[in-house]
Protein backbone atom coordinates (compact mmCIF):
# COMPACT_ATOMS: atom_id res chain seq x y z
CA UNK A 1 0.00 0.00 0.00
CA UNK A 2 2.85 2.35 0.88
CA UNK A 3 4.53 1.72 -2.52
CA UNK A 4 1.33 2.58 -4.38
CA UNK A 5 1.09 5.86 -2.48
CA UNK A 6 4.74 6.68 -3.25
CA UNK A 7 4.22 6.02 -6.97
CA UNK A 8 1.02 8.03 -6.95
CA UNK A 9 2.79 10.86 -5.14
CA UNK A 10 5.63 10.81 -7.70
CA UNK A 11 3.23 10.78 -10.68
CA UNK A 12 1.15 13.61 -9.22
CA UNK A 13 4.31 15.55 -8.33
CA UNK A 14 5.69 15.20 -11.86
CA UNK A 15 2.33 16.26 -13.31
CA UNK A 16 2.27 19.34 -11.06
CA UNK A 17 5.86 20.17 -12.05
CA UNK A 18 4.87 20.00 -15.72
CA UNK A 19 1.81 22.20 -15.10
CA UNK A 20 4.00 24.70 -13.24
CA UNK A 21 6.42 24.83 -16.18
CA UNK A 22 3.62 25.31 -18.73
CA UNK A 23 1.91 27.91 -16.52
CA UNK A 24 5.14 29.87 -16.07
CA UNK A 25 5.87 29.84 -19.79
CA UNK A 26 2.30 30.95 -20.51
CA UNK A 27 2.61 33.93 -18.16
CA UNK A 28 5.89 34.98 -19.77
CA UNK A 29 4.34 34.80 -23.24
CA UNK A 30 1.24 36.90 -22.44
CA UNK A 31 3.26 39.81 -21.01
CA UNK A 32 3.03 42.53 -23.68
CA UNK A 33 6.35 42.95 -25.45
CA UNK A 34 7.78 45.26 -28.04
CA UNK A 35 10.03 44.42 -30.96
CA UNK A 36 12.30 47.10 -32.45
CA UNK A 37 14.09 47.09 -35.78
CA UNK A 38 16.59 49.74 -36.86
CA UNK A 39 16.95 50.20 -40.59
CA UNK A 40 20.45 49.57 -41.95
CA UNK A 41 21.70 49.08 -38.39
CA UNK A 42 25.14 47.88 -39.56
CA UNK A 43 25.75 51.02 -41.58
CA UNK A 44 27.36 54.14 -40.09
CA UNK A 45 25.08 57.10 -39.41
CA UNK A 46 25.75 60.43 -41.10
CA UNK A 47 23.81 63.66 -40.75
CA UNK A 48 22.57 65.73 -43.68
CA UNK A 49 21.21 69.25 -43.48
CA UNK A 50 17.50 69.13 -44.22
CA UNK A 51 17.48 72.25 -46.40
CA UNK A 52 19.70 70.45 -48.95
CA UNK A 53 16.78 68.30 -50.12
CA UNK A 54 13.61 66.62 -48.93
CA UNK A 55 14.21 62.99 -48.02
CA UNK A 56 12.00 60.02 -48.82
CA UNK A 57 12.56 56.44 -47.70
CA UNK A 58 10.40 53.45 -48.60
CA UNK A 59 10.52 50.36 -46.41
CA UNK A 60 8.68 47.10 -45.89
CA UNK A 61 7.40 46.28 -42.42
CA UNK A 62 9.15 43.20 -41.08
CA UNK A 63 6.44 42.18 -38.65
CA UNK A 64 2.78 42.69 -37.79
CA UNK A 65 1.45 45.38 -35.43
CA UNK A 66 3.61 48.31 -36.58
CA UNK A 67 2.79 51.11 -34.15
CA UNK A 68 5.63 53.62 -34.09
CA UNK A 69 8.60 54.98 -36.03
CA UNK A 70 11.40 57.11 -34.53
CA UNK A 71 13.40 59.34 -36.89
CA UNK A 72 16.92 60.46 -35.92
CA UNK A 73 17.71 64.21 -35.93
CA UNK A 74 20.54 66.46 -34.85
CA UNK A 75 20.19 70.06 -33.71
CA UNK A 76 23.83 71.16 -33.17
CA UNK A 77 24.20 73.23 -29.98
CA UNK A 78 20.37 73.39 -29.87
CA UNK A 79 20.51 76.44 -32.16
CA UNK A 80 18.33 75.48 -35.12
CA UNK A 81 14.83 76.87 -35.52
CA UNK A 82 14.19 75.34 -38.94
CA UNK A 83 10.67 74.01 -39.44
CA UNK A 84 10.01 70.58 -40.94
CA UNK A 85 7.19 68.18 -41.60
CA UNK A 86 7.27 64.39 -41.21
CA UNK A 87 4.80 62.32 -43.18
CA UNK A 88 4.22 58.55 -43.19
CA UNK A 89 2.22 56.82 -45.91
CA UNK A 90 1.04 53.22 -46.06
CA UNK A 91 -1.24 51.58 -48.63
CA UNK A 92 -1.37 54.89 -50.53
CA UNK A 93 -2.97 56.67 -47.61
CA UNK A 94 -1.56 59.06 -45.07
CA UNK A 95 -0.96 57.51 -41.65
CA UNK A 96 0.85 60.36 -39.93
CA UNK A 97 1.66 64.02 -40.59
CA UNK A 98 3.11 66.48 -38.11
CA UNK A 99 5.11 69.71 -38.17
CA UNK A 100 8.17 70.19 -35.98
CA UNK A 101 10.76 72.90 -35.46
CA UNK A 102 14.26 72.96 -34.00
CA UNK A 103 12.84 73.41 -30.49
CA UNK A 104 11.58 69.81 -30.67
CA UNK A 105 15.05 68.29 -31.06
CA UNK A 106 18.12 67.90 -28.89
CA UNK A 107 21.68 67.84 -30.11
CA UNK A 108 20.95 64.27 -31.16
CA UNK A 109 17.40 62.98 -30.62
CA UNK A 110 14.51 61.15 -32.23
CA UNK A 111 11.17 62.41 -33.46
CA UNK A 112 8.68 59.90 -32.10
CA UNK A 113 5.92 59.10 -34.59
CA UNK A 114 3.07 57.27 -32.85
CA UNK A 115 0.02 56.04 -34.74
CA UNK A 116 -2.72 53.44 -34.38
CA UNK A 117 -1.34 49.92 -34.48
CA UNK A 118 -1.40 48.44 -38.00
CA UNK A 119 -2.23 44.80 -37.28
CA UNK A 120 -1.54 43.42 -40.77
CA UNK A 121 1.59 45.49 -41.43
CA UNK A 122 3.97 42.58 -42.15
CA UNK A 123 5.33 42.79 -45.69
CA UNK A 124 3.45 46.01 -46.49
CA UNK A 125 5.27 48.97 -47.98
CA UNK A 126 5.48 52.31 -46.17
CA UNK A 127 6.92 55.65 -47.24
CA UNK A 128 8.55 58.05 -44.78
CA UNK A 129 9.07 61.67 -45.87
CA UNK A 130 11.01 64.42 -44.08
CA UNK A 131 10.73 67.84 -45.71
CA UNK A 132 11.56 71.34 -44.72
CA UNK A 133 8.65 73.77 -44.54
CA UNK A 134 10.53 76.87 -43.41
CA UNK A 135 14.25 77.58 -43.64
CA UNK A 136 15.29 79.72 -40.66
CA UNK A 137 18.99 78.98 -40.18
CA UNK A 138 19.71 75.76 -42.10
CA UNK A 139 21.28 73.98 -39.13
CA UNK A 140 18.79 71.16 -38.50
CA UNK A 141 20.07 67.77 -39.70
CA UNK A 142 18.47 64.37 -40.23
CA UNK A 143 20.23 61.05 -39.68
CA UNK A 144 21.11 59.12 -42.84
CA UNK A 145 22.18 55.50 -43.23
CA UNK A 146 23.02 54.09 -46.64
CA UNK A 147 21.38 57.15 -48.27
CA UNK A 148 18.09 56.50 -46.44
CA UNK A 149 16.49 58.19 -43.44
CA UNK A 150 17.76 56.66 -40.18
CA UNK A 151 14.77 55.39 -38.21
CA UNK A 152 13.65 52.68 -35.83
CA UNK A 153 10.44 50.67 -36.28
CA UNK A 154 8.43 49.53 -33.25
CA UNK A 155 6.08 46.57 -33.29
CA UNK A 156 3.68 45.92 -30.42
CA UNK A 157 2.95 42.35 -29.59
CA UNK A 158 0.22 41.24 -27.25
CA UNK A 159 -1.13 37.73 -27.34
CA UNK A 160 -4.14 36.21 -25.61
CA UNK A 161 -3.95 33.72 -22.75
CA UNK A 162 -5.07 30.90 -25.06
CA UNK A 163 -2.40 31.77 -27.66
CA UNK A 164 0.20 31.93 -24.87
CA UNK A 165 -0.90 28.52 -23.56
CA UNK A 166 -0.66 26.98 -27.04
CA UNK A 167 2.77 28.52 -27.60
CA UNK A 168 3.91 27.20 -24.21
CA UNK A 169 2.72 23.68 -25.08
CA UNK A 170 4.65 23.89 -28.36
CA UNK A 171 7.74 25.04 -26.50
CA UNK A 172 7.54 22.17 -24.00
CA UNK A 173 7.01 19.75 -26.90
CA UNK A 174 10.15 21.12 -28.60
CA UNK A 175 12.11 20.74 -25.37
CA UNK A 176 10.95 17.12 -25.06
CA UNK A 177 11.88 16.38 -28.69
CA UNK A 178 15.14 18.30 -28.96
CA UNK A 179 16.57 18.85 -25.47
CA UNK A 180 15.32 16.00 -23.31
CA UNK A 181 18.00 16.44 -20.65
CA UNK A 182 16.73 19.96 -19.86
CA UNK A 183 13.35 18.56 -18.85
CA UNK A 184 14.19 15.00 -17.79
CA UNK A 185 16.93 15.85 -15.27
CA UNK A 186 14.81 18.21 -13.11
CA UNK A 187 11.89 15.78 -13.27
CA UNK A 188 14.16 12.90 -12.23
CA UNK A 189 15.53 14.92 -9.30
CA UNK A 190 12.01 15.95 -8.30
CA UNK A 191 10.91 12.29 -8.44
CA UNK A 192 13.80 11.23 -6.19
CA UNK A 193 12.88 14.02 -3.76
CA UNK A 194 9.25 12.84 -3.67
CA UNK A 195 10.33 9.21 -3.15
Amino acid sequence: MLVKNKWLRIILGEFLLMLLLIGGLTLVKVIPSQKTIENNYREPTFFRKIFEKDLTTTFKAEDKNLKRVDVLFKNPNLESRDEIEIILFGDKQEIFRKKYNGYNFGDTSHARIDFSKIRDSKGKEFTLIVKETKLVDGKLEVGIKNNEISFIQYYGEKISLLEGFRASLDEVKNIILNEKIVLVLPMLLWGIFLW
